[in-house]
């Protein structure tokens, strides 16, 4: 059997965009916060890391990214958006879209044991507490970014 991909990385990116879904270098991060404080130490973090990101203070406008930019390859998502637990709506609402397969973390102040077993039914990639460590949520996105 050859080691031989059927498909070349060019190739897959452009299925990937024809069936609307995300490249496989698709590397930009889309923070799902509306916490001020939250969001500056995820952009300071991105920023200093050269990653790419978008800021969605409501699932709403986190849904209209997912439609209009492909190079999402990842969201970071409070469950407490808007302050009413719509976090994990929205990430139901994301698994059953055509963006389905976009790596989640969660990161929430206030969860429940009940929210982290949602989440973790619902695929998320990892789940943090506030406040939490920088450095290991740096290395659960770099290791679903692939960077």
């Amino acid at each position: 059997m050859s080691d031989a991909a059927v498909l070349d990385l060019d190739e897959l990116n452009a299925l990937a965009e024809a069936m609307g879904m995300p490249s496989k270098t698709a590397s930009k991060v889309l923070l799902v916060e509306d916490d001020p404080n939250t969001l500056g130490q995820l952009a300071k973090l991105l920023g200093k890391e050269r990653i790419s990101y978008l800021i969605a203070a409501s699932p709403q406008r986190a849904l209209d990214a997912l439609r209009t930019d492909m190079d999402i390859g990842l969201m970071i998502i409070d469950l407490r958006i808007s302050g009413d637990g719509k976090g994990l709506e929205l990430i139901r609402q994301v698994r059953d879209s055509e963006y389905g397969q976009i790596p989640v973390i969660v990161v929430s102040a206030d969860a429940g044991v009940g929210d982290a077993i949602e989440a973790m039914r619902l695929q998320v990639a990892d789940f943090f507490l506030k406040p939490f460590d920088l450095s290991l949520l740096l290395q659960a996105l770099r290791g679903e970014l692939g960077v």
